[in-house]
C-alpha cells in the first residue's frame, strides 16, 4: 500500500501493465562498498554507454521533464516506473518530475533518503 496526498493507495497488477527500471542519474550523496555503481566493468554495455553519456552531457543535477514526458506519454499504457539511480533526490527538480509522471503512471522510489 501506498500513500498519495495523504491517501491510501492499493495497487494491483491489473492497474499497469507495464514495469520498469528508470536510472535517473548515476551521481549519489554516499560511496556504499556494495554498490554497483562503484566497480564499473569494462565490458558492460551499459557502462560504456553511461560513459559516452558522461563526456557528451556531464552531470546534470537536473532532468528536462519535458523531454521525458515527452517519451513517457508515448506508452499506450499505464506502467509501474521504479525510480533509481544514483540518488534520485540529488535532482533538484526530482519532486516535480515525480508529480508529473504520476498524473498517469504509479511509481516506485528507490533511495537513501538522505
Amino acid at each position: 500500500m501506498d500513500k498519495v496526498n495523504n491517501k491510501a493507495v492499493t495497487m494491483n497488477k491489473q492497474d499497469y501493465e507495464l514495469v520498469f527500471n528508470w536510472t535517473l542519474t548515476y551521481l549519489c550523496n554516499f560511496d556504499c562498498e556494495y554498490c554497483i555503481q562503484k566497480y564499473p566493468s569494462k565490458f558492460s554495455v551499459l557502462n560504456n554507454i553511461l560513459g559516452l553519456y558522461k563526456k557528451m552531457h556531464g552531470c546534470n543535477k537536473k532532468i528536462n521533464i519535458k523531454a521525458a514526458m515527452n517519451v513517457i506519454n508515448r506508452l499506450e499504457s499505464k506502467a509501474r516506473i521504479r525510480l533509481t539511480g544514483g540518488e534520485p533526490f540529488i535532482l533538484s527538480n526530482f519532486i516535480e518530475l515525480c508529480s508529473s509522471l504520476t498524473k498517469n503512471h504509479y511509481i516506485d522510489v528507490e533511495s537513501n533518503f538522505i
